[in-house]
């Protein structure tokens, strides 16, 4: 089971991490998935939901910012390379949901993404998620600005709470249509939408 790459968690100043045009990709051969932990091959678990931690692979999130005041993630190409991973069992209700986002956001008062790229991730290209806020809650904002998320697997854009988003010139594009070199077909995982909101 992996970490994230990159895990800033906590911050009352202003974090910035601006990559200049950088592209940071995921090595290959990586497991995403169920797998038999002792031999290494993949496991096909029955229908009906599969839960069990002893069997799941998977790389961890890129980037994955919680609980900070304020987060600009800006100027990177951000490659999941589903491409070239070894893909495993379902792992989950459907499909492969385990931890394996570009960006991971959890409960940051703003965030703010700015000429990303973040594509063929293993789950989500980019994924929000804000307590639900009452009316005394203050308000949490999301920017996303002049970015693309394409090809991812899941979503390329999950967004499960939260009171304050704005996208401008954005693409959420080529979900779950990324062939894997393995498999030879594409690797989708439920809903395989572009932008998934479930504000509850």
């Amino acid at each position: 089971r992996g970490e994230p790459l990159f895990k800033i968690e906590g911050c009352t100043k202003p974090v910035v991490i601006d990559g200049d045009g950088a592209t940071i990709k995921l090595a290959s051969s990586l497991h995403f998935g169920s797998f038999n932990s002792r031999t290494g091959a993949v496991h096909n678990p029955p229908g009906g939901g599969f839960y069990d931690y002893n069997y799941a692979a998977y790389p961890g999130n890129m980037i994955d910012v919680s609980n900070n005041a304020s987060i600009v993630i800006r100027n990177l190409v951000l490659d999941g390379n589903v491409q070239q991973q070894k893909i495993g069992g379902y792992w989950g209700d459907t499909g492969i949901q385990l931890p394996a986002d570009g960006i991971f956001g959890k409960d940051n008062d703003e965030i703010i993404v700015e000429n990303v790229t973040s594509r063929y991730f293993m789950r989500d290209g980019i994924h929000i998620g804000n307590a639900t806020p009452n009316e005394k809650a203050p308000v949490q904002r999301i920017f996303l600005i002049n970015s693309t998320f394409d090809g991812n697997t899941r979503q390329g854009f999950s967004w499960i709470g939260g009171n304050h988003l704005v996208a401008t010139n954005c693409r959420f594009i080529n979900t779950g249509k990324t062939v894997n070199a393995q498999t030879k077909k594409p690797v989708m995982s439920a809903p395989g939408a572009g932008i998934d909101m479930e504000a509850e």
